[in-house]
């Protein structure tokens, strides 16, 4: 619009200094024209030298929740910016649908941070993507339009929630003494199951100290007994979600779950199988950081199928929770659980496991 009138009242002030042959018309009318050709050059000027990115190349956020992310603008040139805005494509509240935020400012030469607040509704791995750059010059008379393509992954969590669980004895001949003899001296220790990272109260003796040396980081050798007195769980994903509010009800449940084990001092397997692949995944669960990353692997690997437990003794105690918020041990059925009314099932039920 500023620049439609800008052009009309330099036509008019040229049309009426030629008509009327006045000479202080005809400066100004000149005087306007540079002016509008200076604004014309700076625009090219100031979208060569402006760079538009996000400060980081992830961020975490917990659905329904504000979270912050930051744009990073920096100036090249030696002119400052007066004008600049900038389009975000966002994930909607309804599944694939996006929506466009427009975000304006200003930029001073360098570095400046525009820090930003936004919510998302639905767990999972999301993106926002940066589409257009419009850069105007001071009078904002032109823009000119550059594209940028970048993004910013965004992981969003469940709400928390911690499940009321009330262990049962463990039977006859499911103890936890091999656990707790593993750890004295001159014992054997057995097979070893995996090599991990060192967490804090992890025994000394224990450290692969090739891998250790290789690395430059600490490793853990982790025996089959350690894992004896465990909970394992396994993740039956074989269905799709057939919308985003049974894959938000469903990751609720299984971090309410892990929660209310770990506040019973209880350490978890979880167990899936791998979409793309078919290869059996599990993830050791010891606090609430691991719950995160358990997460985050099963965004990254989409719809699974049920791991299958063949040794009857073990299936007994093992949990399973299904696609459709099904959790049970052994061939039991715990309870059912319903989208609608999740959160009070979450928070009024004692679940006996």
């Amino acid at each position: 619009m500023k620049k439609i009138f800008f052009l009309i009242l330099l036509a008019l002030l040229g049309y009426i200094s030629v008509m009327y042959k006045s000479p202080a018309l005809m400066i100004l009318a000149l005087t306007q024209f540079f002016l509008g050709a200076a604004m014309f050059g700076l625009s090219f000027y100031l979208k060569r030298h402006l760079h538009v990115s996000f400060a980081q190349t992830a961020v975490s956020a917990i659905c329904g929740a504000p979270f912050s992310w930051v744009l990073r603008v920096e100036n090249r040139g030696r002119i400052p910016v007066s004008r600049f805005t900038v389009g975000i494509w966002m994930p909607g509240e309804k599944k694939r649908k996006k929506k466009k935020r427009k975000i304006s400012g200003n930029s001073d030469c360098g570095e400046s941070f525009f820090p930003q607040e936004d919510r998302l509704f639905h767990c999972g791995l999301h993106t926002l993507e940066l589409q257009k750059v419009k850069v105007y010059d001071h009078l904002s008379l032109f823009c000119r339009r550059q594209r940028s393509g970048e993004t910013l992954q965004v992981v969003v969590f469940p709400q928390k929630h911690t499940m009321r669980i009330r262990r049962e004895p463990i039977p006859a001949g499911r103890d936890t003494c091999g656990e707790k003899n593993a750890f004295l001296p001159g014992v054997d220790y057995g097979e070893i199951r995996q090599i991990r990272e060192y967490r804090e109260g992890d025994p000394v003796r224990h450290i692969h100290w090739n891998q250790t040396a290789r690395s430059g980081e600490v490793w853990i050798r982790e025996y089959e007994e350690e894992k004896e007195g465990q909970i394992r769980l396994f993740l039956d994903r074989r269905e799709a979600f057939p919308s985003a509010g049974d894959a938000d009800a469903f990751y609720t449940v299984l971090e309410a779950l892990l929660c209310g084990l770990l506040e019973q001092e209880t350490s978890i397997q979880v167990l899936w199988t791998e979409k793309g692949n078919g290869e059996p995944a599990e993830e050791s669960i010891c606090d609430e950081s691991d719950c995160h990353r358990l997460l985050f692997r099963l965004y990254q690997a989409g719809n699974g199928a049920e791991t299958k437990v063949t040794d009857p003794a073990l299936r007994q105690r093992d949990l399973c929770l299904t696609a459709d918020l099904c959790l049970s041990a052994g061939d039991r059925r715990l309870f059912q659980f319903s989208k609608e009314n999740l959160e009070a099932e979450l928070s009024q039920q004692v679940f006996n496991i």
